[in-house]
């Protein structure tokens, strides 16, 4: 198969969902080509501004971005607004130029129109070539047809093999679903205690039940007495009470003292000791992470990412412990200290509904807890949401730390399932 030309003019559909047609953009068009966005009323508000904004940070202003603005009930306009704009914009094309359409966003009558509008016009103008193309985020694949490959023969490219010279990151993708401005801007990029995670960490790794037990026994001190009210607890008392919780217990081969650890002392009211109650487990998730990141695993990752507001009032805030990218696909990972079954629930509901409001429902989701076994988590994933394998889901307990960074690289590299 020839390689696929990428296009002196791409024609995307603008749906609520402006991720695809980032993906287009970068993958899909000529550095001096133009695109031209098919919206409705509302589409060409908040994702069609997101889409150009991120587009003018990216690629510059040289990109000439426009659209047209049709109904989304009435064919017959959006036919003839879709071909006079076809007639128009390639009357400034060579004859050999190459014109796609990506209909992976909005209503299906919109796609079902644009598809058929494109393949009309390729039989009246059979000087260009025409591509038609669609994102399967799920299959992680562009599916595509060609007037010039065997008479619109279907093929297909996975989505990682799609060459593009642009870098995103976590932001880049957040920022198409939701206002930049208002994410939080103090986001976590590495973790903030690295020596204490790996102790604390180190008492859950291939255990035995009595050893996890005690374990659980030794984070359940951080929560007892003062710690419930730890505004009422600071400085040397607070260090002093940390002290004698790990002279108590004596698991932490390298962590004696709160003198063992390096810390900003302005912090020490709160960061320190919420860092013993479970900071430290987001932070043994996160060192893992930006491993995969330095193997080229992925490309991007940062912690506790907040909406802190929305642009209207009844927009939902969220907060994602940690939030990982790689080619195309975002990674969603929730991290709790909660060691119960029972308790855990509500966290899982939690981060499906989270990562599906940070960058849409294709989002990957990995919710990992210290409860000993997770089988009844997941066959409450599975009832609720009703399927035998939903797809890029992992739920881990402590049964799976053992080999957790293969358990996580491999999620990441094939978008397991439910496992």
């Amino acid at each position: 198969m020839n390689e696929l030309k990428k296009a002196d003019l791409l024609y995307l559909i603008m749906g609520t969902n402006p991720f695809p047609n980032l993906i287009s953009v970068i993958t899909r068009v000529k550095d001096n080509g133009k695109i031209i966005c098919i919206c409705t009323k509302e589409t060409k508000q908040k994702p069609f501004r997101r889409l150009r904004s991120i587009l003018n940070k990216l690629i510059g202003k040289e990109l000439k971005v426009d659209l047209v603005e049709v109904k989304t009930d009435e064919i017959e306009k959006i036919e003839k607004s879709i071909n006079e704009s076809l007639i128009s914009s390639t009357s400034e094309l060579e004859k050999d130029a190459t014109i796609e359409l990506n209909y992976t966003g909005g209503t299906k009558v919109m796609s079902s129109v644009a598809y058929n509008t494109f393949k009309i016009f390729a039989k009246l103008n059979k000087q260009f070539e025409l591509i038609v193309s669609y994102i399967d985020s799920e299959k992680e694949k562009m599916f595509y047809e060609s007037n010039k490959n065997d008479g619109w023969k279907p093929n297909s490219i996975r989505l990682i093999d799609l060459k593009t010279k642009y870098k995103l990151n976590v932001l880049d993708i957040v920022s198409t679903y939701n206002n930049i401005k208002n994410i939080n801007k103090n986001i976590k990029a590495e973790p903030y205690n690295q020596k204490l995670a790996e102790e604390i960490s180190n008492l859950f790794i291939g255990v035995s039940k009595e050893q996890y037990d005690i374990g659980i026994k030794f984070l359940e001190e951080f929560f007892k007495g003062n710690f419930k009210k730890n505004d009422k607890i600071k400085g040397e008392k607070l260090k002093n009470e940390i002290d004698n919780i790990l002279k108590k217990f004596q698991l932490l081969k390298n962590i004696k003292s709160c003198s063992d650890l390096v810390y900003d002392d302005n912090e020490i009211e709160n960061a320190l000791l919420r860092a013993f109650q479970g900071i430290w487990f987001e932070d043994f998730i996160f060192k893992i992470l930006l491993e995969l990141k330095e193997e080229g695993i992925l490309d991007d990752v940062v912690g506790s990412l907040k909406k802190i507001k929305g642009d209207i009032e009844e927009e939902n805030k969220f907060e994602v412990d940690l939030v990982a990218y790689r080619k195309y696909k975002l990674f969603a990972i929730s991290v709790t200290s909660i060691d119960k079954e029972k308790d855990a629930k509500s966290k899982l509901y939690e981060i499906r509904q989270r990562s599906k409001e940070l960058a849409g429902d294709e989002t990957g989701i990995c919710y990992i807890n210290l409860c000993w076994k997770v089988d009844k988590l997941k066959e409450e994933y599975v009832n609720i949401w009703d399927s035998e394998n939903p797809k890029n889901t992992l739920i881990i307990g402590v049964d799976g730390f053992k080999n957790l960074k293969e358990r996580l690289k491999e999620w990441i590299l094939r978008g397991t399932e439910c496992e």
